[in-house]
């Protein structure tokens, strides 16, 4: 009941040996004379490998990497066979001999091992490649553990995942997978100066930190490889070093996905989705792809893998077949989501023989849709290809999709199993058989179509040609999403990408909660600076969810020209500005410049004041900011004939003018209660919305939190609120959770969640208190909530000038037929604007404009707008409602 675990006892007899510091450790080296330095690199500045042995060759051996002026020793590797450790000293496995063999690259080491229980030959290979150095490890018995040993030196900075970079981390343990350990290689900035980044295939099981013992490994098992490549200007430099034979090449559809903004779509009918497309082509977001999520003909993660056809309640399958034809019709690359990590016991199909068991011999749980009280299985990766191409075959009939989405590979681990009948298979199969699935569906569908998957680890590049990345919060705080880390300081970098980024398609940096990780959506979310200065940094295509709206189209016309013009890009160099990690630089490979300032002091870039999550960005004729301009938060983005200018005069926190409060609770009987909620309404809600209320816990056994809930339906509905409105729910506390306090979630919703004032958390629920629940005794506790700080905008709707343009509003300007074409943001109010013709023309346009037209939607002649006109610049004034502006000579 309380985890403990029973092992076989080892009686070691003899003189133990000593125990070492890491001083002593490198004393001893250093006064050895048979430790022949290996170069790393070309010229006099590179690094060097030494390797003393011990005596039983590799095993205990230790491993020093300096230059001129820096030393790093390494106590080796840490290696267990059929889970018993073979490191001399701390090991019931004796090395009966050790024979040497070196013909050049590899130099190689063969063990002889023997157990009481088994006998085996390990064979190390080590082989230099440029600045790298791999060891090759090969064993005739399972390889249960292998990593490096402890270092004699303490690492200041720690880089792991899809982006994280930690400052003196206390002890850590993080898994492989997307949400965690993202990368199959870390890397650690030691105090004296020396990098070091260390990479293994197969993928690694996790990444450690423990700081008193000087130790920092990535773990891997099985025969495997590991990569060593230091570097003496920093772990971007060691990592940007890693040779072609550790990365793995570009899947098909890499190409055709590189660059494109993601809509990644989780609800609303399919009519909804298609009329949002053509509404988002009229606006140009055309170099782009849709990925549809919820649409399955049971209901999102039920009675999988029976998929097809899709689900009627969004609508029929026509409604679905004009999604692809609006998409077509456009350039959009559009794929529906699909999920193989699970099977449920109510597929038609279902098997013990389709499932993957525990070494125990017990079938392996997997997703628990609590939701409809349905419990999952893992899918036995060697059975899935035949359900993959049934339901392909439907789809690709019925649908005919551009592109596809499969759910968690990417952010799962890839694992060892075994099957019904006690057999093995290694985590290298569980990879193989996932890829092989994306490898076929790609072929099916045809035209390279790409390979999505959920936050993107690494262990599927060559098969898969991207993923959503997932760069949580790290926190001290036990929010939700947020990693539990205890360092000095941390930020997000570019670390995925400085290898991965032209053979592997990362969009967005996280689903918005994720990155939230419990902070306000408004600053923190998918269409704050916050979020899309981290998409900046690293290089990652845009990602918008929900429905259509102005935010889908301001990040758009922002960000995308720099994005195109860094598909398939490298990064060619990163640094820390000034060793501050929220001020950081990065160099592309076709000479594009980022500047990015994360930290919450100004940074002043060649002129550019970078306010906190403020970036300027550009190569040549494409830039792209978020900075200050007299003084005024603004964005503004160009390229050739293409100019995109935000006065940020409207406030992205808007609220319906909506507050709630608990009213009060009534207990009904032991575990039942009536809960009241006063709203406060200015003015009706735009819409019916449903109310929503969770009950929330550490204790809730759903990844969510939500212990219970009390949804319910307003009466009246929410278009006729209007001033005070109470609202009741009747809710039965569940018998596992008496005993026991509750935060109190509250909000309005309708495919999506509606933003209210008041303190919200950063999923859009109102934060009212707590229930405290107790045998005889259900209540409610008031609590004060810090209060948040308003989102930084240009309040006043003052003019800003942008050069070529002085405006208050937000809006497109392109050049078309001799023509300029402006275009406001959606929903943009009336805003002031004067055009500098000679500075946008480049003074071989037109001097002057005969008339201004506006067009609707669909291109058609709306009528004319006045304007004025002096020397070359052209003053006018926007209408709410107008689509577009053209400008004729």
């Amino acid at each position: 009941c309380d985890s403990s675990y029973w092992g076989d006892p080892a009686l070691v007899s003899g003189e133990r040996p000593e125990q070492l510091t890491a001083q002593q450790r490198l004393s001893r080296f250093l006064a050895r004379s048979d430790t022949m330095p290996i170069p790393l690199g070309e010229g006099n500045d590179s690094c060097r490998l030494s390797i003393g042995e011990n005596g039983d060759g590799l095993l205990g051996a230790d491993l020093m990497i300096s230059d001129q002026t820096r030393r790093l020793l390494l106590a080796g590797f840490d290696i267990e066979i059929n889970g018993e450790s073979i490191t001399p000293g701390d090991s019931n496995v004796e090395c009966q001999s050790v024979k040497r063999e070196f013909r050049g690259d590899p130099f190689t080491w063969i063990h002889e091992l023997a157990s009481p229980d088994w006998q085996a030959t390990l064979t190390v290979g080590m082989t230099r490649l440029g600045d790298a150095v791999r060891f090759d490890f090969e064993c005739d018995q399972p390889i249960t553990r292998l990593s490096v040993g402890a270092f004699n030196e303490k690492a200041e900075r720690y880089y792991f995942g899809h982006g994280n970079v930690v400052e003196d981390p206390e002890y850590f343990r993080i898994g492989a997978g997307g949400h965690g350990l993202a990368t199959s290689y870390i890397g650690c900035d030691f105090e004296g100066g020396m990098s070091l980044v260390q990479a293994c295939d197969p993928p690694p099981d996790y990444c450690e930190a423990r700081p008193e013992e000087r130790a920092y490994p990535l773990v891997t098992h099985h025969n495997c490889s590991l990569w060593l490549v230091p570097s003496t200007e920093g772990c971007f430099d060691a990592a940007m070093r890693l040779p072609e034979g550790f990365k793995r090449p570009a899947a098909g559809g890499v190409a055709k996905a590189a660059g494109r903004f993601v809509f990644d779509v989780w609800g609303g009918t399919y009519a909804d989705i298609a009329a949002d497309m053509q509404q988002a082509a009229r606006y140009g977001l055309t170099d782009s792809m849709l990925l549809v999520h919820n649409w399955q003909r049971w209901g999102y993660d039920y009675r999988l893998p029976d998929i097809w056809p899709p689900n009627p309640r969004y609508g029929t399958l026509e409604d679905m077949q004009r999604i692809g034809e609006v998409c077509g019709e456009h350039g959009i690359l559009w794929g529906p989501h699909d999920n193989y990590i699970d099977i449920y016991p109510d597929a038609e199909e279902f098997s013990y023989d389709h499932v993957y068991f525990t070494a125990l011999g017990q079938p392996h749980k997997a997703w628990f849709n609590k939701g409809r009280e349905a419990r999952s299985y893992k899918f036995r990766p060697d059975h899935i290809m035949r359900f993959v191409q049934r339901n392909l075959k439907l789809i690709r009939e019925g649908v005919a999709p551009t592109a596809y989405f499969i759910d968690v590979f990417a952010a799962a681990p890839v694992v060892d199993y075994y099957d019904r009948e006690g057999g093995f298979h290694p985590k290298t199969e569980t990879q193989r058989c996932w890829g092989e699935v994306f490898a076929w569906i790609r072929d099916y569908l045809g035209g390279d179509a790409p390979q999505m998957s959920e936050a993107g680890d690494d262990h599927l590049i060559g098969w898969l040609d991207g993923a959503d990345a997932q760069m949580l919060r790290l926190s001290t705080d036990r929010a939700r999403y947020a990693r539990y880390l205890e360092c000095a300081d941390w930020e997000r970098t570019p670390w995925f990408n400085a290898v991965w980024h032209d053979r592997f398609i990362l969009h967005g940096v996280g689903y918005s909660g994720r990155y939230q990780g419990g902070l306000a959506f408004a600053s923190h979310g998918i269409y704050s600076d916050d979020y899309i200065s981290a998409e900046v940094l690293c290089g990652n295509a845009g990602m918008v969810h929900r429905s259509f709206d102005r935010d889908w189209v301001r990040k758009y016309w922002l960000i995308q020209p720099l994005m195109r013009s860094l598909a398939l890009q490298t990064i060619a160099g990163h640094e820390f500005a000034g060793d501050d990690i929220h001020r950081q630089a990065v160099t592309w490979s076709n000479g594009t410049t980022v500047r990015v300032n994360r930290g919450e002091e100004p940074w002043s870039v060649e002129g550019h004041d970078l306010p906190q999550y403020g970036f300027i960005a550009g190569s040549g004729d494409i830039t792209c900011a978020i900075e200050r301009l007299d003084g005024i938060r603004v964005a503004h983005a160009s390229a050739p004939d293409y100019l995109f200018v935000d006065a940020r005069g409207m406030d992205p926190d808007s609220r319906l003018p909506i507050s709630v409060r608990v009213a009060g609770v009534e207990r009904l009987g032991e575990r039942r209660f009536r809960i009241d909620f006063e709203w406060d309404a200015e003015r009706p809600a735009d819409k019916d919305y449903g109310v929503f209320v969770h009950f929330c816990s550490e204790r809730s056994t759903r990844s969510d939190g939500i212990a219970f809930q009390g949804d319910h339906a307003p009466d009246p509905p929410t278009s006729q609120w209007q001033g005070k409105i109470i609202t009741s729910a009747t809710v039965t506390v569940p018998e596992e959770y008496v005993g026991g306090e509750y935060d109190i979630r509250v909000g309005l919703h309708r495919n999506g969640r509606a933003n209210l004032r008041g303190k919200m958390d950063g999923e859009r629920r109102a934060m009212v208190g707590k229930l405290v629940v107790e045998p005889g005794d259900i209540r409610h506790v008031a609590v004060e909530y810090d209060e948040e700080a308003p989102v930084d905008y240009n309040a006043a709707r003052a003019v800003v000038d942008f050069g070529a343009v002085q405006t208050n509003g937000s809006m497109q300007i392109t050049l078309e037929g001799g023509a300029l074409l402006v275009t406001p943001l959606p929903d943009d109010p009336p805003a002031e604007v004067a055009l500098d013709l000679a500075t946008l023309l480049g003074g071989d346009g037109p001097a002057r404009v005969s008339r201004i037209v506006v067009l609707d939607e669909r291109g058609v002649d709306a009528g004319e707008l006045a304007f004025e006109q002096e020397g070359s610049v052209v003053s006018l004034m926007t209408r709410a409602g107008d689509f577009q502006y053209r400008l004729e000579p």
